[in-house]
């Protein structure tokens, strides 16, 4: 018997939960319901994976990543990790650490200008984070003991009118603009 028989085998690494979404659109702010303006996925698969809706919102030049209504229990500060990809580079450039917390335990101007009826955690997204996943074709999250590869096609001819919208209130070009 060989010493390679004998070891057990090594535990499978879990693949992540993969989540499609169709495209990206910026939906305006309504000042009846508090609202940010925001990036999101026209639509995502995968809602009910564990992380629920993921969209960037701004407050100026403060940009976050804000999971509405995940199924999965989060702490109030959960840490995280997201992994951009890229085409070109799949292995990607190091993990950027992230601290999601609950926006309405937390006592932040993000908490105070929001005011919607649902689960939401954020983390702030640098501008080092916002770059890398201006150029990603997918990032990695992984939050709560789970990994999960969240498709950024077409984020990427959306976030520079984002970032003009919530920095300069400039619309550069209305067709990256969801339905009012």
């Amino acid at each position: 018997m060989s010493l390679l028989a004998s070891q057990p085998a090594a535990a499978d690494a879990r693949e992540p939960v993969r989540i499609e979404t169709s495209g990206w659109y910026i939906h305006k702010p309504s000042k009846q319901y508090k609202d940010l303006p925001a990036l999101l996925p026209k639509e995502q698969n995968g809602f009910n994976a564990g992380i629920g809706q993921i969209e960037f919102v701004c407050l100026k030049s403060n940009y976050y990543l804000l999971l509405v209504q995940p199924s999965r229990k989060l702490r109030d500060a959960e840490s995280g990790t997201v992994l951009v990809r890229t085409e070109n580079a799949p292995g990607g450039a190091p993990p950027v650490a992230l601290t999601f917390r609950n926006l309405y335990k937390s006592k932040t101007l993000l908490s105070r200008n929001m005011d919607w009826d649902a689960d939401i955690h954020y983390a702030e997204a640098s501008p080092a984070l916002l770059a890398s996943v201006g150029t990603a074709s997918d990032m990695e999250l992984t939050l709560a003991g789970e990994s999960y590869a969240i498709s950024l096609s077409g984020l990427a001819s959306r976030l520079a009118s984002f970032q003009q919208f919530c920095e300069k209130g400039v619309v550069a070009d209305p067709a990256h603009f969801g339905e009012d």
